[in-house]
């Protein structure tokens, strides 16, 4: 690797860390409400089951198909785990994790509650820094459903 190379990879690591400090957030994690998730905050680097079905934050639940709510926070949590977070706090109703991104390690908080009248888990997953995520937690939320699915019916 020649001084070139070296100047350009310099270049372009630290516009990537000057975007992310541009657009920073408070960096606060978001403590949750009694029986609801915490609400999504008006930026769109977050998204929830518990909103209106018109708001642009709204990701449907996961559908637990019949689990009890012991049977489902078990495969929830293999599920989170597979996909590499790490659980943060886990009661009764409650699990939270907590992700990393690969290139910088920043901080992303996916909330899921148990709701077993519905027969649903419903979610929350947001970025703790920044105003967009690109979708990241949008996918992060797909990505959880889809392997649920597939362990709860494996």
């Amino acid at each position: 690797m020649n001084l070139n190379d070296y100047r350009r990879t310099i270049l372009m690591l630290s516009s990537c860390f000057g975007f992310a400090l541009l657009t920073a957030c408070s960096g606060q994690q978001v403590e949750l409400l009694a029986q609801q998730l915490s609400p999504c905050p008006a930026a769109p680097h977050c998204v929830t089951s518990e909103t209106s079905q018109s708001a642009s934050a709204y990701v449907a639940p996961i559908a637990m198909n019949g689990l009890s709510a012991g049977a489902a926070k078990v495969v929830l949590r293999r599920a989170i785990l597979e996909m590499g977070g790490e659980i943060q706090t886990e009661t009764d109703q409650l699990l939270i994790a907590r992700f990393s991104s690969k290139l910088f390690g920043f901080k992303d908080d996916l909330q899921c509650r148990t709701d077993t009248q519905a027969q649903v888990i419903h979610v929350r997953s947001a970025s703790r820094l920044g105003y967009y995520d690109f979708g990241v937690n949008r996918r992060r939320v797909e990505a959880l459903r889809q392997a649920f699915a597939a362990l709860r019916d494996s």
